[in-house]
């Protein structure tokens, strides 16, 4: 399972498509992502200041675009998706109050 970090606005823009991509997707050439074990350092680096954020669980062995483990920060490798996410590969879509306690339960899991 990896993890992606999700804006609202780019989750609504693909309501009605099979597949997931956020706005920065052109931009980076693909979606980040994360481990479990990766997920509190990630939303504490990147994410503290914006609200709305939903976390997508993804079932690797299901997505249809490649997962390359590339460094990243610190020299830590980051599951990089090199393709649109389809919703077939989202076993889970925390939001809101699910959030908070789905990234709890995930990071005292590991």
């Amino acid at each position: 399972m990896i993890y992606h970090i999700a804006l609202q606005s780019d989750w609504q823009k693909c309501t009605s498509l099979n597949d997931y991509f956020p706005s920065n997707f052109r931009e980076h050439g693909f979606i980040h992502a994360c481990a479990a074990n990766q997920l509190a350092g990630v939303l504490a680096r990147y994410y503290t200041d914006l609200e709305g954020l939903l976390l997508l669980a993804v079932d690797e062995k299901k997505l249809k675009s490649d997962v390359l483990y590339e460094p990243s920060t610190g020299g830590e490798s980051f599951p990089h998706v090199y393709g649109p996410i389809s919703k077939s590969a989202i076993v889970e879509v925390y939001q809101g109050e699910q959030f908070s306690h789905a990234v709890h339960s995930i990071t005292k899991a590991v």
